[in-house]
């Protein structure tokens, strides 16, 4: 890494090297081994890194900014934030019980009985109630987390209300709505509270500008000639034949968030970035190296639409979030902008520092009609907080608690776990919840329910449609198995399992219809035959998942990821 500059950067309370040299001992501490690796330095001023745990390629963060050592910093931070706050793990199924007064979510956890009546009176507020469940539909299996299952009830974490009094979150509302939003880590508990402020502020911003097609003024040139890295830098990517827009996204002045597109002519994709934070140049640096975090060309973005209803829908605002994929509407490219470009940002020079800083993005928030929650924990030696603003900073509609809760999953997971076991009812009810989760029949089913299995296991590229039709079969259910082996055997399988969809298929229509077919052996192959005919008997339920999926979580890449949550649990570093 490059020589950094001692000064203090703007909006930090550490320099650089500092902060990654303090990273990197807490992590040798935890035993943690990290990989820095996929550099990209497409132009002077923007820097990216990929950041993945040594045993674990799965398990990754990504870090960006004006130099080498910002983009290090960056992605370190955003290790110890989604260590921290279990959200690297969030994926996955974590049910070893932690030791020795650790916990399962974070210090300060409280699990409540799995009563409705008990969680009404104990956790959130009347008021978030209202905001979460205002039809009364909610029941306990929506607020069971997704990591245990619900191991010992409904897991909450202790929030504090600016302002007001402490509020207890459960895990499952965190992990449903609000994903990685308003969380980070700092060097200071200030800092880090400023950024997932910041953070909160640019992603309400962005989707209201996307969904509603708002026309951005232009940042002017004598406010640009400012930041002469990201003027220079924005020329350069002009030079290589993209068309750069520089907009303010403050709205008239009321929130402190800037915006970059990018527009290639060669297939007419636009891209959009956007980037917040009380300081003008900082949330400027921000924008400009999100839009290049983790790429050196821009291709194969959707050109914009002018459907409204395309555009301001949920699943494209989601594009936007996951990776800024999602498409614009052309009213963002209106010659008259619908605010005026309005002077704005603290002074860089004056005094106050972060509590300056924060205190404006609270002030902005609560003038907004918002309220905020935050949960703050040091227990990796590094302050992280995870900031909640209802109504505003959510990723995902509040109906998702009901009609996309990750709860299902959950249950899906208790079924395959049992699936030796399992009775033909109770296969039968497993096979239900896969068709009713809505993932479709190409879905990988240890991606859905969180367990990490060996690449040569037939468990590592399992389908959705796969299980269905075994469940449907072990079930009685001779039509449903038939149908759902015709979807596998047009997957992308190895070649021994989709022959063997087909030629189940294929037995099960011939018994449906009294007909003898004895070339099946010919055509599919032996050990085709001869499988589906033990299924179709019951002799052999579940060919090629011979290995139960519970016998992955204690070796492995799960066995190695279950060792490494044991020691992050009960961490408390000095």
């Amino acid at each position: 890494m490059k020589h950094e500059t001692m000064t203090l950067p703007l909006g930090k309370d550490a320099g650089f090297t500092e902060s990654i040299d303090a990273m990197r001992a807490k992590l040798l501490d935890l035993g943690i081994g990290v990989e820095e690796r996929s550099w990209l330095h497409p132009v002077d001023g923007a820097w990216s890194v990929n950041l993945r745990l040594a045993d674990c390629p799965n398990l990754y963060t990504n870090g960006k900014g004006g130099s080498e050592g910002a983009a290090l910093a960056s992605a370190y931070g955003e290790l110890f934030e989604r260590l921290s706050t279990g959200y690297l793990l969030s994926d996955l199924y974590l049910p070893e019980p932690p030791l020795n007064g650790g916990f399962f979510h974070g210090p300060g956890e409280v699990w409540l009985a799995p009563e409705m009546d008990t969680l009404r009176q104990d956790a959130l507020s009347p008021l978030l109630w209202d905001h979460y469940d205002p039809d009364g539909e909610l029941e306990t299996r929506h607020l069971m987390d997704f990591n245990t299952g619900g191991a010992r009830g409904v897991c909450c974490l202790p929030f504090d209300q600016e302002g007001g009094a402490p509020v207890l979150f459960p895990v499952a509302v965190l992990e449903n709505l609000y994903v990685s939003n308003g969380m980070s880590a700092g060097n200071t508990l200030l800092e880090a509270k400023v950024q997932a402020l910041s953070e909160v502020a640019e992603r309400h911003v962005k989707a209201r500008i996307i969904a509603e097609g708002i026309a951005l003024p232009e940042i002017p040139l004598g406010v640009l000639d400012r930041y002469p890295v990201v003027k220079r830098a924005l020329a350069e990517l002009e030079e290589r034949g993209l068309v750069i827009y520089a907009r303010d996204a403050s709205l008239g002045g009321r929130w402190p968030v800037v915006c970059i597109a990018a527009v290639n002519p060669e297939d007419g994709g636009v891209f959009a970035a956007f980037g917040a934070h009380p300081l003008f140049g900082v949330a400027l640096e921000r924008t400009f190296t999100e839009m290049l975090q983790g790429r050196s060309e821009f291709k194969g973005f959707p050109a914009p639409s002018f459907d409204t209803e395309l555009v301001a829908s949920p699943t494209n605002i989601e594009e936007h979030f996951v990776d800024s994929a999602g498409v614009l509407h052309w009213d963002f490219f209106k010659e008259t902008p619908d605010f005026p470009f309005t002077p704005w940002g603290l002074e860089e020079e004056a005094g106050g520092g972060r509590g300056r800083e924060y205190d404006l993005l609270v002030a902005q928030i609560h003038e907004a009609g918002f309220q905020i929650y935050s949960w703050v924990t040091t227990h990796l030696g590094m302050p992280c907080c995870r900031m909640v603003v209802p109504g505003m900073s959510e990723i995902y509609p509040v109906e998702d608690l009901l009609w996309e809760n990750r709860s299902v999953q959950a249950e899906v997971r208790h079924g395959l776990l049992a699936l030796a076991q399992s009775t033909p009812e109770e296969t039968e009810d497993l096979a239900d919840l896969l068709e009713e989760g809505g993932w479709g029949p190409e879905a990988l089913v240890c991606e859905l329910v969180g367990v990490e299995v060996p690449p040569g296991s037939a468990w590592a590229d399992a389908r959705v449609a796969e299980m269905i039709a075994l469940c449907r079969l072990r079930g009685g259910d001779r039509e449903g198995a038939a149908r759902w082996s015709a979807m596998a055997s047009q997957m992308e399988l190895p070649s021994v399992r989709r022959l063997f969809f087909r030629c189940l298929e294929a037995r099960l229509e011939a018994d449906s219809r009294a007909m003898a077919l004895p070339e099946l052996g010919r055509i599919f192959g032996a050990e085709a035959d001869r499988l589906t005919a033990l299924a179709c008997d019951g002799t052999t339920s579940f060919p090629f998942f011979d290995e139960p999926l519970d016998s992955f979580l204690d070796k492995g890449p799960h066995g190695h990821i279950t060792r490494c949550v044991r020691a992050l649990r009960q961490s408390i570093l000095p």
